[in-house]
C-alpha cells in the first residue's frame, strides 16, 4: 500500500507543503512547493490569510490519499519539563495535568497538552510537556476545516525538528537548528540526553523593516536590499547590529541548555528563509563560536530521491519535519488533537488497515488453497501411474489387471488365503483344558476367569496343602505348592500357552490367594 504524508509549515511569509509518498519500501519526497501569503505594507501577515495560503497550496498539490500534518506556531505554546514518581507513570496524563495547573498563565481545563517522555531513573520519569490554550486550537482547526484542510495531527513547530533529524541521523551529537522565518525564529538543541526548545519572535521581516526605515523606503524596498545584499556592504553593516539582538538570544537559549544539564553544542544547522541571505552563515558562526553550517537536505529517508524542486532545500525544513511525524513512531510525537479534537479520519484509516489485512489474509488463504490444490493434482497424477503400472505388473505376473491387496495375496499366497479364518482353539476350547488339567488334589475356587485374545487372567483361592484321596500315592507333584502345581500342569498345553506369570500369591487362613496371567496362541 502506498500512503502520502504533506506536512504543511503555516510561516508568516510563505506556506511551504512537502509531499511524501510511503510505501512498503521506504519514504520519497514527491512535491515540493509553496504559496505566498498575503502581507500588509509592514510584511505583516494574518492568520486567516497564513491559512487562505494554506488551502490554495494543498489544493494545487491534488493528493487525495494524503495525511496532513500541521503545528501551531512556538509563541503559542507551553512547554515545560516535568518530572513524577515512576510509579506514577501509568497515571501520567492525570498526574501531568495536575501539576500544570501552577504552571500554566490560564486553567489547566482550558488547556490541550501533549507529552513525551525523555528520561527516566529507577525513581521517576521526565516529561516534556506541551499546552496550548483549547480556544486558540479550536480557532485554528475551523480556520483549516473552512479550506478543505483537515490535519491528522497537529502539533508545535519547535518540537517537530528533533525527532526527525535525529531519526534520519541529521544530527550527530548536541546540535542546534536554527530555523530563522520571517517573523519568528525556532531555535532548538537536538543529539543530546536534553533537548531544548524557544520560539524567538525575531526574524526577516524585522531586519528588513529596519533597512526600510534606515532608507526612508518603503517595505518592499527593505526586503529587496537584504536579499541582494546580505551582509555585505553598508547593508551588511546595519543587518549586523541588528542581528545583535537574535543573537544574544540564541546565545542565552545555548547557554540555559548548559545550565539544564545539556551537554555544549558543537555545531549548528541553519534553515529557514532568513538561511539565504549571503554571509549570515560565517557571521553567526564568528558571533557564537560555534561552526554554522546551512543545512540542505538531500534526502528524506535511506535510498530517497533528493529534491528535485528548483526551490531550496533549506527552505523546507519544517515542512519536511512535519511530513516525517507520519514515519517516526507516535511516542516522539507531540499531537494536540485528542479528546473533542481527535481526528475523525482516524476511523477511516483504520478501516483501511483492516481492508487490506483481510485482503492480505484472503491472498494468502488463496495461495495456500492453490498450493494445496496444485500438489493434489501432482499426487494424483503420480497415483495414476502407479496405478496403471501396478495393473500392468498383476496381468503380466498373474494373469489378470487388479490392484487389489487381498486379491494379490490369495494370487501370490494361494495356501495362506484357503486357510479358515476360525481359531484352532476358541475360548471355550481353553476353558475345557482348565479345567482338565487341574489336578483334582487341588481344592481350588474360581473368583475370576478372564479369557482375551493372547491372554488369560486367573484369579481364585486354593487349600494351602494338596489332598490325597485313600489309596492314592504320593507322586513329584506334591512336592509342589498347590499354585505351583497348577502352574506346572497349565504349562503343558503348549498348544496354546507360551508364559506364565503368577505376581501375587498370599496366605489367609488356610487358604493361598493368587492371580495368574497366561500369555497365550489362542483364540
Amino acid at each position: 500500500m502506498t500512503q502520502h504524508f504533506i506536512g504543511v509549515d503555516l510561516g508568516s511569509h510563505a506556506v511551504k507543503a512537502i509531499v511524501v509518498k510511503q510505501g512498503f519500501r521506504g519514504g520519497e519526497i514527491v512535491k515540493f512547493d509553496t504559496e505566498p501569503v498575503l502581507l500588509d505594507e509592514n510584511g505583516v501577515s494574518l492568520d486567516t490569510d497564513i491559512v487562505q495560503a494554506a488551502g490554495r497550496l494543498v489544493k494545487r498539490l491534488n493528493v487525495d490519499d494524503a495525511s496532513i500534518f500541521c503545528a501551531m506556531p512556538g509563541e503559542s505554546v507551553s512547554m515545560h519539563r516535568i518530572t513524577i514518581p515512576l510509579n506514577a507513570s501509568k497515571r501520567a496524563a492525570e498526574v501531568l495535568s495536575f501539576e500544570l495547573d501552577d504552571l500554566l498563565p490560564y486553567d489547566v481545563d482550558d488547556a490541550a497538552f501533549d507529552f513525551a517522555e525523555v528520561a527516566r531513573t529507577p525513581h521517576d520519569v521526565t516529561y516534556t510537556v506541551a499546552a496550548i490554550p483549547r480556544q486558540r486550537m479550536a480557532t485554528l482547526l475551523a480556520q483549516l476545516q473552512e479550506v478543505d484542510i483537515d490535519p491528522a495531527e497537529l502539533s508545535a513547530a519547535p518540537l517537530c525538528y528533533a525527532p526527525y533529524l535525529e531519526d534520519i541521523n541529521a544530527v550527530a551529537g548536541p546540535t542546534a537548528i536554527l530555523d530563522v522565518g520571517h517573523q519568528r525564529t525556532n531555535v532548538i538543541v537536538a543529539g543530546d540526553q536534553i533537548r531544548t526548545t524557544r520560539t524567538v519572535l525575531r526574524g526577516g521581516r524585522e531586519l528588513s523593516a529596519l533597512l526600510a526605515s534606515a532608507g526612508e523606503a518603503e517595505f518592499s524596498k527593505g526586503v529587496e536590499f537584504k536579499e541582494r545584499e546580505g551582509l555585505t556592504g553598508r547593508v551588511g553593516a546595519v543587518l549586523k547590529d541588528a542581528l545583535g539582538n537574535l543573537v544574544r538570544e540564541i546565545r542565552q537559549t545555548l547557554n540555559g541548555h548548559m545550565a539544564n544539564g545539556g551537554s555544549s553544542v558543537q555545531k549548528v544547522l541553519l534553515c529557514g528563509g532568513s538561511a539565504r541571505m549571503r554571509d549570515i552563515a560565517p557571521f553567526l558562526s564568528e558571533q557564537l563560536e560555534i561552526p554554522v553550517e546551512v543545512y540542505q537536505p538531500g534526502i528524506f529517508k535511506d535510498a530517497v530521491q533528493p529534491f528535485e524542486s528548483g526551490l531550496s532545500a533549506e527552505y523546507g525544513v519544517l515542512a519536511m519535519c512535519l511530513a516525517g511525524m507520519g514515519i517516526i513512531p507516535k511516542s516522539k510525537r507531540f499531537n494536540f488533537r485528542r479528546g473533542e479534537f481527535t481526528f475523525k479520519g482516524d476511523t477511516e484509516a483504520l478501516r483501511q488497515k483492516v481492508v487490506i489485512a483481510v485482503l492480505c489474509f484472503l491472498g494468502i488463504v488463496g495461495a495456500w488453497v492453490f498450493s494445496s490444490v496444485s500438489r493434489y493434482m501432482a499426487v494424483s497424477a503420480q497415483a495414476e501411474r502407479v496405478k496403471v503400472q501396478l495393473e500392468n505388473e498383476t496381468e503380466r505376473i498373474l494373469g489378470q489387471k487388479t490392484v487389489s491387496r487381498i486379491t494379490i495375496e490369495k494370487k501370490m499366497n494361494p495356501r495362506d488365503a484357503a486357510k479358515s479364518p476360525l481359531p484352532v482353539k476358541d475360548a471355550y476350547d481353553i476353558l475345557i483344558e482348565l479345567s482338565k488339567r487341574i489336578p483334582e488334589s487341588v481344592v481350588h475356587d474360581v473368583d475370576e476367569l478372564d479369557i482375551k485374545p493372547r491372554h488369560v487372567k486367573i484369579r481364585g483361592q486354593v487349600d494351602a496343602e494338596l489332598r490325597l484321596d485313600e489309596g492314592e500315592e504320593d507322586d513329584d507333584g506334591f512336592d509342589l505348592s498347590p499354585t505351583d502345581l497348577i502352574k506346572s500342569k497349565l504349562s503343558e498345553f503348549e498348544e496354546c500357552f507360551t508364559a506364565f506369570k503368577l505376581p501375587r500369591v498370599r496366605t489367609v487362613n488356610n487358604r493361598q490367594e493368587y492371580t495368574m496371567e497366561i500369555e497365550s496362541t489362542c483364540p
